[in-house]
């Protein structure tokens, strides 16, 4: 059964690796959230974090979910790990997020073609993006 969290406007996850079997939970949780105007998305790296299963959910997987909140999100951060799903994610609210008006795109130094792949969104906002590499030792929100 759905959850229904109309109330929350504003959500921070902190995730590992935006692996296949973790997906489909956020997708649920994003869409118990139509209100949603902040989104936070954090990786926190974990021994555990696997090198694959992180490439199952493309862009049409994302388009399929309806997702409500997408309408009205105004900020979002997300940081990338390895892999392509976080990658579409992004394309995803760059490219369907009306009201965005500032996203900032964490990647890892080594997956430096995350900004190569996201810049050619076709951004249906003219929100200010920033693409920030970071180390993943280092994270900033640790």
């Amino acid at each position: 059964m759905q959850a229904q969290l109309d109330e929350i406007w504003y959500l921070q996850m902190n995730i590992g690796s935006f692996t296949d079997d973790l997906v489909p939970a956020v997708v649920s949780l994003l869409r118990g959230t139509p209100n949603l105007c902040t989104l936070y998305m954090c990786y926190k790296p974990t021994s555990l974090d696997p090198k694959s299963n992180t490439s199952g959910f493309d862009m049409e997987y994302w388009k399929k979910q309806n997702l409500d909140f997408i309408s009205q999100v105004q900020d979002v951060t997300i940081e990338l790990s390895a892999g392509f799903n976080g990658i579409e994610l992004a394309r995803y609210v760059l490219e369907h997020a009306e009201s965005l008006e500032k996203m900032v795109i964490r990647y890892l130094t080594r997956e430096s073609n995350v900004r190569r792949k996201l810049k050619n969104s076709n951004m249906i906002s003219n929100a200010a993006v920033t693409f920030e590499k970071y180390e993943s030792s280092v994270n900033p929100f640790w």
